[in-house]
């Protein structure tokens, strides 16, 4: 019998998407090119360690998208790390708190009282902001005060970390305020799945798998078109026809299979355009454990981040054993001097903080990352000018993933517009039965 719906592309977006359809009863197919699902969040077993793609985090926990596709599956997502803890920031050779309330604010060392009274100052203006006003504005811009201050350089950096941007002139303005204003009011600012990606990735496997077919080294070369709609996703092994179909993949790979004539001109030259983030991670065995620290570690100049997932997670290592994972951005395009500089930034910081760190180390894997987020949430991909899940000269071709229009940053962003998009060819398909 013919699916409903075929989806083009494993990761989170098509998943959750998939899963969501499936759920709400209809006939999924889903092809992905890869020999397993997941895409830029595979999870990996190693010696009784458990490891991500990478560094990931579930902004806002049981606020945030991940938690609302798992909420409507009826199998909330579980949560390794408690609502409340600590991250850190590498300043003057020191672990210093970084404040996440307003009495931690008024108490930092980050900053001095004048600093403290000018980001009481920032905090207000993000939360009176006019996001549309922003969206397509620089960080920098949106910060501009008489003077930057080194405290208030240090803040500009970390709540340009929030999208992933190194430097807050390469950050939106608005993606770091509509952000910053949901954690406001998320009790859980980040969420860690128990068991890392695996328990997302296997829940909604299983969720498809129920009902529809997962199809593995599948990649689609073309859509076959009849009057202006999609007939059939075509591969080199057969042609895949189904009523609806969702592109869950970069939207840069979109115009290689559908005529230029059929897309509209500013989404052509979105993806012509587009321009992910990078970055190099190191992770690392430890035979013990050489802190309890359960939040992120941030080193600002340059930027590193660090997190122990095994802290939060005893899953993800051996019992008496410790994991931890370190990233380093880098500018895309991915050069080998860049990740050459890259890893000895990486190294020399992690000495730094924990002296002695390498005499400790049982194993480590390296980990290049051409595209770590589909997008950078710079000026010109923001919201604003993302596309959104439906294509106008297509009626029944759709659009999810981390490059679409959707709340938060990458994997957030793929969780969300899986939402939008599965609640859109839901009701396109129960119209098209009338």
């Amino acid at each position: 019998m013919m699916p409903d719906v075929v989806i083009i592309g494993g990761g989170y977006a098509g998943l959750s998407a998939g899963a969501l359809l499936a759920h709400q009863g209809f006939r999924v197919q889903l092809l992905e090119q890869d020999k397993s699902l997941g895409g830029r969040a595979r999870v990996e077993e190693r010696d009784g360690y458990l490891l991500d793609y990478g560094i990931h985090s579930h902004r806002l926990g049981e606020n945030g998208p991940l938690a609302r596709v798992f909420r409507e599956l009826g199998d909330p997502v579980r949560f390794a790390n408690p609502r409340h803890f600590t991250s850190y920031i590498f300043d003057s050779n020191r672990l210093l708190e970084l404040p996440d309330t307003m009495a931690g604010l008024l108490s930092t060392p980050l900053l001095n009282p004048l600093e403290k009274l000018q980001f009481i100052k920032i905090i207000l203006k993000m939360m009176l902001a006019d996001l549309d006003r922003w969206y397509p504005e620089k960080l920098s811009a949106f910060l501009r005060l008489p003077g930057m201050t080194p405290g208030l350089e240090k803040i500009s950096t970390l709540l340009g970390l929030t999208v992933m941007a190194e430097n807050p002139e390469e950050a939106s303005a608005g993606e770091v305020i509509d952000i910053f204003r949901r954690a406001v009011f998320s009790r859980r600012k980040v969420g860690d799945p128990v068991g890392g990606a695996g328990q997302i990735i296997n829940t909604l496997e299983k969720k498809i798998s129920s009902s529809g077919i997962i199809n593995l080294n599948t990649r689609v070369t073309g859509l076959e078109f009849a009057s202006g709609r999609v007939m059939a996703a075509r591969t080199d092994q057969a042609n895949y026809p189904a009523r609806v179909f969702l592109f869950s993949a970069p939207i840069n790979g979109l115009t290689g299979l559908v005529p230029e004539n059929l897309l509209p001109p500013p989404l052509i030259e979105f993806a012509n355009k587009l321009t992910p983030t990078s970055g190099l991670s190191l992770d690392f065995g430890l035979p013990a454990p050489i802190t309890d620290i359960k939040g992120g570690i941030f080193n600002l100049d340059p930027v590193v981040i660090g997190r122990f997932p095994s802290n939060i997670d005893p899953l993800r290592a051996p019992p008496g054993k410790q994991l931890a994972t370190w990233l380093r951005p880098i500018s895309f395009p991915v050069t080998k001097e860049k990740i050459k500089e890259a890893e000895e930034i990486l190294r020399v910081v992690i000495e730094k903080i924990f002296p002695g760190f390498f005499n400790r180390v049982e194993w480590e894997r390296k980990l290049v990352h051409p595209v770590m987020d589909g997008l950078s949430m710079k000026p010109g991909q923001d919201f604003s000018r993302r596309p959104g899940p439906a294509i106008p000269l297509i009626p029944n071709l759709f659009l999810a993933g981390d490059t679409i229009r959707g709340h938060g940053s990458g994997g957030d962003i793929a969780f969300s517009s899986a939402i939008s998009a599965s609640d859109i060819i839901r009701k396109y398909l129960l119209n098209s039965n009338r």
